[in-house]
C-alpha cells in the first residue's frame, strides 16, 4: 500500500486508486496491524462520528466493502481485511509504505563533481545512465548529489542472481514482497511516480543488472559501476579522478577538519607530490587526510608505501580501506587478467600499448584491465598508464605465491621493451639494465636513446644515471662505440675532473680498436666533452690516422722548432728580407733598397717572413712591444695586438698534443708565424679554454 501516493499494488502487478477516506482507514488499521480495532474506535478516530451517529451510519461498512474489492483477490473470502463479528476489523498480510526512503545528500564540500552532474542532466529522462570509473573515484557521491531532494529509490546491488536483485529493488521502492520477476516489476514501477532508481556498485552483478534493465525500461535508471553494462540503450558517463588543483584542495580541506586546524597549503610542493601518488582519487585523499593529526605531508608521503596506511575504520564498510577497494576489483578479474596486472606492476609510468601487450602477455588481458579501470585508458600521447595505488597493490601481490615464480618471464618481456618508443626514461633505464645480459644489442640502443633523448613530456633522467648505464654498456660491450661517443658528448659532467678523465680513457680504449671513421667520431666526442667540462682536450694516439702514427703519442702535425732556433728578436732595426723575390725587387728598383724605419714591409715576402714582421714592427708606434706579434700596425688588428703586453707563451691548446678538431663553440686561433718564437705571441684565448 502506497498511502502517500494513494495507491494499492496487487500481487498481479495491477494497481487501484484510493480515496482520502480509504487511505485514512488503511493507515489507522496498518498502525494497529494484527489487532482487532472496534467499530466505535474507527468511527471516532477515523471518520469523526459520535457514538449516536455511528449507530445509525453505514459509512464504515461501505468503505470496508470498497477496500476489499481493491485489496482482496476474492472479496467474499478476505485474506487481509478481516472481520471479527461482534468486535471489529483486523488488517493482516499487508504493509503500508510511503514510497522509497529519501536519499540523503552529502553533507561535506564537493570537489570536481560538476562535469558528471552536467552530463547526467543532459541525458533523456528514460535513459539508462552508467557512471563508470575506478574504485574510490566518487561515483556513488555523484549519484547521491543527483538523487538528493527528489523521489528517488537507492538500491545497493547484492551479489547473486536476478531474483536477489529484484527483491532488493522491490524493498527499496516500497512494493509488496509478492512482486516477483522483472515483468511484474515492470508493470508496478511506472505507477509509483518515481524520479528514478539508483543501482549502486553494480559491478558485483553486471549480468543480473543488465538483464533487469533490459526488461524494465520505464523509469530512469542510474547505475554506478566499475565496468560498463554493455546495453545498447546505455549512456556511459565517466567519472574521472580529480585534477591536481581540486585534489590538493580536497586533501587540505579534509586534513584541516581532522587535525582541527590548518594542515598545509594546497600550493605546497609536498602536497602536490602526495596527490600525484594518490592518483587524484577522492577516497584515497580522504583516507590519507585521516592521518593528518599525526603526519604532515612529507611524513605521509614517506609512509604511503606501507600497507594499511590508507585505512579509516570510522567509514562505511565498503570504503574502510583503499586496499580492500582495489581487492574487490581484483576478485572480479579472471586469472589471465590478474597475471597481467601483476606483470604490469614493473612499469614506473606511462607505457606504449605495444609494451603493455608484450608484458601483459596478450591484448585481451590488457583490455580487461582497462575495462575494469585498473589501467588508465590512452592519453593524448597514445600511452596507457597504471594507477600508482593499483601498481603498489599489484607489486605487493607479485612478491608472494604464486606470482613470484612469474618474475623471470616478466623481466624477460620487460627487457624486450627497452628500446620501444614512448617508454619513460625511468622504465627505459630499468629495462636496459635487465637487457644487458639478455639482449646487449637492445641495451645499447636503449642507452643511446637515453643519452640522446627526444622531446618528451616525461621528466628527464638525471645525467649521472644515464652515464652510469653507458659505463655498464661499454663494460659489457667494448665495441659499443656509439654509446661511448654519445656519453662523452653529453656535456653534463661539469667540472668533475675524475669523471672527465674516466670517460676520456674510455674513449682512448674504444678508439684503439675502431675504424678510421669511428675514430674521428670518438675524437669529436672527446673534444666536445673537454669543452663542456672546461678541460684541455687531449689527443689519443689511436685517434690519429694510420699514415701519421709514429708512436704511442704521435701528433698529426710537425712539432714546432726548438725555441733556440726561433729566438724572440727585440731589435728595432729592420733586417733585409732574404726572399729571392724580394732581393730581385730591390735590385731592379731605381731608387735602391729602402732603409727608412717607417717603410712599408715587403709586399711579396712570404707569410711569416722575418723581414716583413720586422718592418711591421718598425712602423708600430710602440717599438717596445714584442717583435714576434704578427700583423701590420697599419691595420686595426695589428694595433690591438701591438697594444697588448707580451704573454711570453703561445696558447697551450695550440702547441700541446694537437687535436683533430677544435672545441665546440670556440674560435680557432691562427698558427704561430714561421720564424717567430713558439713561446711568444698574442694572447688570443678561446672562449672555452681556461687560461
Amino acid at each position: 500500500m502506497d498511502l502517500a501516493g494513494r495507491r494499492v499494488q496487487r500481487a498481479d502487478g495491477t494497481q487501484a486508486a484510493l480515496t482520502a477516506q480509504e487511505v485514512a482507514l488503511l493507515r489507522y488499521l496498518a498502525e494497529h496491524a494484527g489487532r482487532t480495532v472496534p467499530r466505535a474506535e474507527l468511527f471516532e478516530r477515523v471518520l469523526g462520528y459520535s457514538e449516536a451517529a455511528a449507530a445509525r451510519s453505514r459509512a464504515l461498512d461501505a468503505t470496508i466493502r470498497r477496500l476489499r474489492r481493491k485489496l482482496e483477490a476474492d472479496p467474499e473470502a478476505p485474506a487481509h481485511l478481516q472481520t471479527d463479528h461482534g468486535q471489529g476489523f483486523r488488517l493482516t498480510g499487508l504493509r503500508a509504505v510511503g514510497g522509497p526512503a529519501p536519499v540523503a545528500a552529502p553533507t561535506d564540500a564537493a570537489f570536481g563533481s560538476d562535469a558528471p552532474l552536467q552530463a547526467l542532466a543532459a541525458l533523456p529522462a528514460a535513459a539508462i545512465a552508467t557512471l563508470v570509473g575506478p574504485g574510490g573515484v566518487g561515483k556513488s557521491r555523484v549519484a547521491r548529489q543527483l538523487a538528493a531532494g527528489g523521489r528517488w529509490a537507492w538500491v545497493a546491488v547484492p551479489e547473486g542472481p536476478l531474483e536477489a536483485l529484484v527483491s532488493a529493488v522491490v524493498a527499496a521502492v516500497g512494493l509488496p514482497d509478492s512482486v516477483r520477476g522483472g515483468t511484474a516489476l515492470q508493470r508496478a514501477l511506472p505507477a509509483l511516480g518515481l524520479d528514478g532508481i539508483v543501482l549502486d556498485a553494480a559491478e558485483v552483478a553486471v549480468d543480473a543488472v543488465a538483464e533487469l534493465l533490459a526488461a524494465c525500461v520505464g523509469p530512469r535508471w542510474v547505475v554506478t559501476s566499475r565496468v560498463r553494462l554493455g546495453l545498447v540503450e546505455e549512456r556511459v558517463v565517466t567519472v574521472a579522478p580529480l585534477t591536481d588543483a581540486d585534489a590538493a584542495a580536497l586533501l587540505c580541506h579534509r586534513a584541516a577538519q581532522r587535525a582541527g586546524g590548518p594542515w598545509a597549503s594546497p600550493d605546497d610542493p609536498a602536497v602536490r607530490a602526495l596527490v600525484a601518488r594518490l592518483d587524484g582519487l577522492p577516497l584515497a585523499l580522504e583516507l590519507a587526510a585521516a592521518r593528518a593529526p599525526v603526519l604532515g605531508p612529507e611524513e605521509l608521503d614517506a609512509w604511503l608505501g606501507e600497507p594499511g596506511v590508507l585505512r579509516d575504520p570510522g567509514r562505511d564498510e565498503r570504503h574502510t580501506s583503499l586496499d580492500e577497494v582495489i581487492a574487490a576489483s581484483w576478485t572480479l578479474l579472471d586469472p589471465d587478467a590478474q597475471r597481467a596486472l601483476v606483470a604490469l606492476s614493473v612499469f614506473h609510468g606511462p607505457f606504449p600499448p605495444a609494451a603493455g601487450v608484450a608484458v601483459a602477455g596478450g591484448l585481451d588481458p590488457l583490455q580487461a584491465l582497462v575495462t575494469h579501470h585498473l589501467v588508465r585508458a590512452r592519453d593524448e600521447d597514445g600511452r596507457l598508464a597504471p594507477f600508482d595505488t593499483v601498481r603498489a597493490f599489484a607489486a605487493r601481490r607479485a612478491e608472494g605465491p604464486p606470482w613470484a615464480s612469474l618474475r623471470p618471464e616478466t623481466d624477460r618481456r620487460y627487457a624486450a621493451c627497452a628500446d620501444l618508443p614512448g617508454l619513460t626514461p625511468r622504465d627505459r633505464l630499468v629495462a636496459a639494465r635487465l637487457a644487458l645480459h639478455l639482449d646487449p644489442d637492445r641495451a645499447e640502443r636503449a642507452a643511446l636513446l637515453l643519452l640522446r633523448p627526444a622531446p618528451s613530456p616525461d621528466p628527464p633522467l638525471p645525467p649521472a644515471e644515464a652515464l652510469a648505464l653507458a659505463a655498464e654498456v661499454v663494460a659489457v660491450r667494448p665495441d659499443a662505440l656509439r654509446v661511448a661517443a654519445a656519453a662523452a658528448s653529453l656535456g653534463t659532467l661539469g667540472t668533475d675532473r675524475e669523471q672527465v678523465d674516466a670517460w676520456l680513457q674510455r674513449l682512448d680504449d674504444a678508439a684503439a680498436r675502431a675504424t678510421p671513421d669511428e675514430r674521428l667520431r670518438l675524437a669529436i666526442a672527446g673534444a666536445e666533452l673537454a669543452a663542456a667540462a672546461g678541460a684541455r682536450p687531449r689527443r689519443s694516439s689511436a685517434c690519429a690516422p694510420a699514415s701519421t702514427r709514429r708512436g704511442p703519442r704521435a701528433s698529426t702535425r710537425a712539432s714546432p722548432p726548438p725555441p733556440a732556433t726561433r729566438a724572440c728578436r727585440t731589435s728595432t732595426a729592420p733586417p733585409r728580407c732574404s726572399s729571392p723575390s724580394c732581393a730581385g725587387r730591390r735590385a731592379s728598383s731605381p731608387r735602391g733598397p729602402s732603409t727608412s724605419p717607417t717603410a712599408a714591409p715587403c709586399s711579396r715576402a712570404p707569410r711569416g717572413c722575418s723581414a716583413r714582421s720586422a718592418r711591421t714592427r718598425a712602423a708600430s708606434t710602440t717599438p717596445s712591444r714584442c717583435s714576434c706579434a704578427p700583423g701590420s700596425a697599419s691595420t686595426p688588428s695589428a694595433r690591438r695586438v701591438a697594444s697588448r703586453p707580451c704573454s711570453g707563451t703561445w696558447p697551450a691548446w695550440r702547441t700541446g698534443a694537437a687535436t683533430s678538431t677544435r672545441p665546440s663553440g670556440s674560435t680557432r686561433a691562427p698558427s704561430p708565424p714561421r720564424g717567430a718564437s713558439a713561446t711568444c705571441g698574442p694572447r688570443r684565448r678561446p672562449a672555452t679554454t681556461p687560461p
